[in-house]
Protein backbone atom coordinates (compact mmCIF):
# COMPACT_ATOMS: atom_id res chain seq x y z
CA UNK A 1 0.00 0.00 0.00
CA UNK A 2 1.43 3.37 -1.06
CA UNK A 3 1.48 6.32 1.33
CA UNK A 4 1.51 9.96 0.21
CA UNK A 5 1.92 13.30 1.94
CA UNK A 6 0.32 16.23 0.11
CA UNK A 7 -0.27 19.92 0.57
CA UNK A 8 -3.86 20.39 -0.56
CA UNK A 9 -6.43 23.10 -1.19
CA UNK A 10 -9.93 21.69 -0.74
CA UNK A 11 -12.30 22.62 -3.59
CA UNK A 12 -15.38 20.65 -2.65
CA UNK A 13 -16.67 17.64 -0.72
CA UNK A 14 -19.32 15.29 -2.09
CA UNK A 15 -21.17 12.85 0.16
CA UNK A 16 -20.51 9.23 -0.72
CA UNK A 17 -22.37 6.28 0.80
CA UNK A 18 -23.93 7.53 4.00
CA UNK A 19 -21.25 9.20 6.15
CA UNK A 20 -18.33 9.04 3.74
CA UNK A 21 -17.06 11.82 1.50
CA UNK A 22 -15.08 12.32 -1.68
CA UNK A 23 -12.83 15.34 -1.34
CA UNK A 24 -11.77 17.11 -4.53
CA UNK A 25 -8.53 18.97 -3.89
CA UNK A 26 -5.83 20.92 -5.70
CA UNK A 27 -2.23 19.79 -5.14
CA UNK A 28 0.99 21.46 -6.35
CA UNK A 29 2.50 18.47 -8.15
CA UNK A 30 -0.45 16.19 -8.98
CA UNK A 31 -3.08 18.71 -10.07
CA UNK A 32 -6.65 17.89 -9.05
CA UNK A 33 -6.78 14.78 -6.85
CA UNK A 34 -9.88 13.05 -5.40
CA UNK A 35 -9.50 11.72 -1.86
CA UNK A 36 -11.73 9.34 0.07
CA UNK A 37 -12.66 10.54 3.58
CA UNK A 38 -14.31 8.12 5.99
CA UNK A 39 -15.63 8.94 9.48
CA UNK A 40 -12.95 9.02 12.15
CA UNK A 41 -13.64 7.92 15.75
CA UNK A 42 -13.81 11.07 17.90
CA UNK A 43 -12.57 13.00 14.83
CA UNK A 44 -8.98 12.02 15.55
CA UNK A 45 -6.01 12.98 13.35
CA UNK A 46 -7.82 15.97 11.86
CA UNK A 47 -10.28 13.92 9.81
CA UNK A 48 -13.36 15.86 10.88
CA UNK A 49 -15.50 16.85 7.89
CA UNK A 50 -15.40 20.38 9.32
CA UNK A 51 -11.74 20.63 8.32
CA UNK A 52 -12.56 19.95 4.65
CA UNK A 53 -14.59 23.00 3.72
CA UNK A 54 -13.89 24.75 0.40
CA UNK A 55 -10.52 26.53 0.35
CA UNK A 56 -9.22 24.75 3.46
CA UNK A 57 -5.41 24.63 3.39
CA UNK A 58 -4.26 21.26 4.69
CA UNK A 59 -1.41 18.80 4.81
CA UNK A 60 -2.77 15.28 4.44
CA UNK A 61 -1.32 11.81 4.66
CA UNK A 62 -3.18 9.31 2.51
CA UNK A 63 -2.85 5.66 1.59
CA UNK A 64 -3.54 4.11 -1.81
CA UNK A 65 -3.86 0.38 -2.54
CA UNK A 66 -2.92 0.70 -6.19
CA UNK A 67 -2.56 3.26 -8.95
CA UNK A 68 -6.20 2.91 -10.02
CA UNK A 69 -7.74 3.25 -6.54
CA UNK A 70 -8.71 6.45 -4.77
CA UNK A 71 -6.37 7.61 -2.03
CA UNK A 72 -7.88 7.44 1.45
CA UNK A 73 -7.04 10.22 3.91
CA UNK A 74 -5.49 8.91 7.12
CA UNK A 75 -4.39 12.17 8.73
CA UNK A 76 -4.98 15.87 8.10
CA UNK A 77 -3.31 18.94 9.55
CA UNK A 78 -4.56 22.51 9.12
CA UNK A 79 -1.89 24.70 7.52
CA UNK A 80 -3.65 28.04 7.90
CA UNK A 81 -6.59 28.75 10.18
CA UNK A 82 -9.25 30.55 8.13
CA UNK A 83 -11.49 32.30 10.64
CA UNK A 84 -12.87 35.16 8.52
CA UNK A 85 -13.55 32.94 5.50
CA UNK A 86 -15.82 30.82 7.70
CA UNK A 87 -17.52 33.52 9.80
CA UNK A 88 -17.75 36.53 7.46
CA UNK A 89 -20.72 35.87 5.18
CA UNK A 90 -19.32 38.08 2.40
CA UNK A 91 -15.89 36.45 2.37
CA UNK A 92 -17.47 33.01 2.68
CA UNK A 93 -19.70 33.58 -0.36
CA UNK A 94 -16.68 34.81 -2.37
CA UNK A 95 -14.64 31.75 -1.40
CA UNK A 96 -17.47 29.37 -2.33
CA UNK A 97 -17.83 30.96 -5.77
CA UNK A 98 -14.09 30.87 -6.51
CA UNK A 99 -13.70 27.29 -5.30
CA UNK A 100 -16.61 26.24 -7.54
CA UNK A 101 -15.07 28.03 -10.53
CA UNK A 102 -11.79 26.17 -9.95
CA UNK A 103 -13.60 22.81 -9.93
CA UNK A 104 -15.08 23.72 -13.32
CA UNK A 105 -11.91 24.97 -15.04
CA UNK A 106 -9.18 22.65 -13.72
CA UNK A 107 -8.51 19.11 -14.90
CA UNK A 108 -7.00 16.25 -12.92
CA UNK A 109 -3.87 16.17 -15.06
CA UNK A 110 -3.20 19.91 -14.81
CA UNK A 111 -0.39 19.86 -12.22
CA UNK A 112 0.93 23.41 -11.89
CA UNK A 113 2.92 24.54 -8.81
CA UNK A 114 2.62 28.19 -9.87
CA UNK A 115 -1.17 27.91 -10.05
CA UNK A 116 -1.24 26.18 -6.66
CA UNK A 117 0.81 28.98 -5.11
CA UNK A 118 -1.41 31.60 -6.74
CA UNK A 119 -4.57 30.04 -5.27
CA UNK A 120 -2.95 29.52 -1.86
CA UNK A 121 -1.71 33.12 -1.73
CA UNK A 122 -5.14 34.36 -2.84
CA UNK A 123 -6.87 32.47 -0.03
CA UNK A 124 -4.60 33.96 2.63
CA UNK A 125 -4.94 37.44 1.05
CA UNK A 126 -8.72 37.25 1.26
CA UNK A 127 -8.57 35.92 4.83
CA UNK A 128 -6.30 38.74 6.01
CA UNK A 129 -7.95 41.63 4.16
CA UNK A 130 -10.11 43.45 6.71
CA UNK A 131 -11.81 46.25 4.77
CA UNK A 132 -11.51 46.44 0.99
CA UNK A 133 -12.31 42.94 -0.29
CA UNK A 134 -15.56 43.49 -2.20
CA UNK A 135 -13.67 43.39 -5.53
CA UNK A 136 -11.64 40.31 -4.67
CA UNK A 137 -13.52 37.78 -6.81
CA UNK A 138 -13.22 40.04 -9.88
CA UNK A 139 -9.47 40.37 -9.37
CA UNK A 140 -9.04 36.64 -8.76
CA UNK A 141 -10.96 35.59 -11.89
CA UNK A 142 -9.08 38.09 -14.04
CA UNK A 143 -5.69 36.95 -12.72
CA UNK A 144 -6.64 33.26 -12.92
CA UNK A 145 -7.03 33.59 -16.70
CA UNK A 146 -3.23 33.87 -17.01
CA UNK A 147 -2.72 30.44 -15.42
CA UNK A 148 -5.38 28.92 -17.66
CA UNK A 149 -3.76 30.29 -20.81
CA UNK A 150 -6.76 32.44 -21.72
CA UNK A 151 -5.62 35.88 -20.55
CA UNK A 152 -7.06 38.45 -22.99
CA UNK A 153 -4.85 40.23 -25.48
CA UNK A 154 -4.54 43.92 -24.68
CA UNK A 155 -4.28 46.44 -27.53
CA UNK A 156 -3.15 50.03 -27.13
CA UNK A 157 -6.07 52.49 -26.76
CA UNK A 158 -8.54 49.59 -26.69
CA UNK A 159 -12.10 50.51 -25.72
CA UNK A 160 -14.16 47.34 -26.24
CA UNK A 161 -13.69 43.89 -24.73
CA UNK A 162 -14.49 41.23 -27.33
CA UNK A 163 -15.65 38.33 -25.13
CA UNK A 164 -15.80 35.87 -27.99
CA UNK A 165 -12.27 36.46 -29.27
CA UNK A 166 -10.74 37.32 -25.91
CA UNK A 167 -9.27 40.63 -27.10
CA UNK A 168 -9.56 44.26 -26.02
CA UNK A 169 -10.25 46.07 -29.30
CA UNK A 170 -10.10 49.71 -30.41
CA UNK A 171 -13.39 49.46 -32.31
CA UNK A 172 -16.66 47.61 -31.85
CA UNK A 173 -16.60 43.99 -33.07
CA UNK A 174 -19.02 42.97 -35.83
CA UNK A 175 -20.93 40.69 -33.45
CA UNK A 176 -22.91 41.38 -30.25
CA UNK A 177 -20.63 39.49 -27.83
CA UNK A 178 -18.61 42.38 -26.49
CA UNK A 179 -18.59 44.85 -23.61
CA UNK A 180 -19.05 48.59 -23.97
CA UNK A 181 -16.32 51.13 -23.30
CA UNK A 182 -16.92 51.96 -19.60
CA UNK A 183 -17.13 48.35 -18.46
CA UNK A 184 -14.23 47.33 -20.71
CA UNK A 185 -12.00 49.96 -19.12
CA UNK A 186 -12.88 48.68 -15.66
CA UNK A 187 -12.22 45.05 -16.60
CA UNK A 188 -8.93 45.99 -18.26
CA UNK A 189 -7.79 47.31 -14.88
CA UNK A 190 -8.61 43.99 -13.21
CA UNK A 191 -6.74 42.05 -15.90
CA UNK A 192 -3.63 44.23 -15.76
CA UNK A 193 -3.29 45.33 -12.13
CA UNK A 194 -2.27 43.35 -9.03
CA UNK A 195 -4.74 42.95 -6.19
CA UNK A 196 -3.63 45.93 -4.05
CA UNK A 197 -4.39 48.33 -6.91
CA UNK A 198 -7.75 46.66 -7.58
CA UNK A 199 -8.89 47.48 -4.06
CA UNK A 200 -9.26 51.13 -4.99
CA UNK A 201 -11.49 50.55 -8.03
CA UNK A 202 -14.79 52.14 -7.01
CA UNK A 203 -17.85 50.13 -8.00
CA UNK A 204 -21.50 50.10 -7.04
CA UNK A 205 -22.94 46.74 -6.08
CA UNK A 206 -24.89 46.63 -9.33
CA UNK A 207 -21.81 47.43 -11.43
CA UNK A 208 -19.77 44.80 -9.58
CA UNK A 209 -22.41 42.16 -10.33
CA UNK A 210 -22.51 43.23 -13.97
CA UNK A 211 -18.73 42.87 -14.33
CA UNK A 212 -18.78 39.48 -12.61
CA UNK A 213 -21.39 38.17 -15.05
CA UNK A 214 -19.32 39.42 -17.99
CA UNK A 215 -16.20 37.70 -16.62
CA UNK A 216 -18.13 34.46 -16.29
CA UNK A 217 -19.36 34.83 -19.89
CA UNK A 218 -15.72 35.23 -20.93
CA UNK A 219 -14.93 31.94 -19.17
CA UNK A 220 -17.85 30.26 -20.94
CA UNK A 221 -16.38 31.24 -24.30
CA UNK A 222 -12.84 30.11 -23.52
CA UNK A 223 -13.08 27.12 -21.13
CA UNK A 224 -14.68 24.05 -22.67
CA UNK A 225 -17.76 22.92 -20.75
CA UNK A 226 -17.74 25.85 -18.33
CA UNK A 227 -21.17 26.60 -16.89
CA UNK A 228 -22.41 29.40 -14.66
CA UNK A 229 -21.57 28.49 -11.02
CA UNK A 230 -24.52 27.61 -8.81
CA UNK A 231 -23.01 29.65 -5.97
CA UNK A 232 -23.38 32.84 -8.06
CA UNK A 233 -26.96 33.20 -6.81
CA UNK A 234 -25.77 33.12 -3.20
CA UNK A 235 -23.08 35.73 -3.83
CA UNK A 236 -25.56 37.98 -5.63
CA UNK A 237 -27.97 37.80 -2.70
CA UNK A 238 -25.28 38.41 -0.07
CA UNK A 239 -23.88 41.49 -1.83
CA UNK A 240 -27.28 42.94 -2.71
Amino acid sequence: MKSNKDQIIVLNAIRYKDKNWVIKALTPDRGIVPFYLSPSPKNTKGRSKQNFQPFSLLEVISSQRNQNSMASIQEAKIQHLLIDLRTNIHKNSISLLLAEVLTKVLREESADPLLFNFVKTSITELELEQEFYANYHLSFLARLSKYLGIQPQMKAHARFFDLKEGVFETSKPLHPHFIESEESTLLADFFTQPWPECQSIRLTGAKRQELLKELLKFYQYHVVGFEEPKSLAVLTEVFR
